[in-house]
């Protein structure tokens, strides 16, 4: 699966300023296959400069179009693209270390701790101060030359801080402060949000930041089992559901539910729960009768 930061990072198509591992990054949509799953280490926003897109996670649907604004934390990620008009936007990639810097620096900023569970996606309420933010920066992109390194990090620190004191922004900012609370990334909140999509070991390492062996020993110790086993009992389980309450095809559920292809869904269904998944279906329905 696609990482969008080294997509970006290593695609010269893109226009681009960086500061370290902080990016700004002018983005065409070069993808046309749609739906399209891609996976996310670091997290970003999104300003919707022209045309409109929809972000798919396990809990909602974002459908953005122009104008519109959205933070987009670590995880995996379904979107699709409208082809009435080419798709531009506005990304700009932030670490973790960084937010903390940020709030570290600025601590009158801070907001109050909050037990609200967010989404992996935050949508944006973009008023007149952010907006004018966006422009600002992609004001930069038409030029020949680079904005100074200075400058561009005081761009940065200035988006954290207008969402920290923007009374309309509030989810985000508490996710910002959650940022620097949490020393580490939670294999918890990554795992239950991306499970469905059929990455590698050592692609969900990356995105909970830790080398493969540390991610499966920090694994083993929150859950009691070993993530390939994990994935699995998952994935067949959510099946399961999407089978007994949707109508859609075994090979749609096999791709929803992150299997790499229909004959092993179908193999190790049958194996959990004793009988191939339309069959299972087909009895779900007769008890319904």
């Amino acid at each position: 699966m696609l990482n969008a930061f080294d997509y970006v990072t290593n695609n010269d198509f893109f226009k681009k300023f960086a500061v370290d591992d902080l990016l700004f990054v002018q983005y065409k949509c070069l993808v046309k296959e749609s739906p399209f799953d891609y996976w996310t280490h670091a997290d970003y926003f999104v300003y919707i400069v022209a045309g409109e897109k929809k972000w798919t996670t396990r809990n909602q649907e974002y459908h953005l179009q122009k104008g519109d604004a959205v933070y987009i934390r670590k995880g995996a990620y379904t979107t699709e693209r409208f082809d009435n008009e080419d798709f531009c936007a506005l990304l700009i990639f932030l670490t973790d270390d960084f937010v903390r810097s940020v709030l570290e620096k600025y601590p009158e900023s801070t907001v109050n701790r909050s037990d609200k569970k967010l989404d992996s996606i935050i949508p944006i309420k973009v008023d007149d101060v952010l907006s004018a933010y966006f422009q600002s920066v992609l004001s930069y992109f038409p030029r020949s030359a680079s904005p100074p390194r200075e400058l561009l990090k005081i761009k940065f620190e200035e988006l954290i801080l207008n969402i920290l004191n923007s009374d309309q922004n509030r989810d985000l900012a508490h996710a910002l402060r959650e940022t620097q609370r949490m020393r580490r990334v939670s294999i918890r909140d990554i795992m239950e949000s991306s499970f469905m999509y059929n990455m590698t070991l050592e692609e969900y390492a990356k995105l909970c930041a830790r080398s493969l062996s540390a991610f499966k020993s920090d694994f083993q110790e929150i859950y009691q089992t070993t993530p390939g086993k994990w994935l699995l009992e998952t994935r067949l389980h959510y099946a399961k559901c999407l089978i007994e309450t949707t109508d859609e095809s075994i090979n749609d559920v096999a791709f929803r539910s992150g299997f790499k292809n229909t004959t092993h869904f179908v193999r190790v269904f049958k194996e959990r729960y004793g009988m191939p998944p339309l069959q299972y279906r087909h009895r779900e329905l007769s008890e319904m009768a």
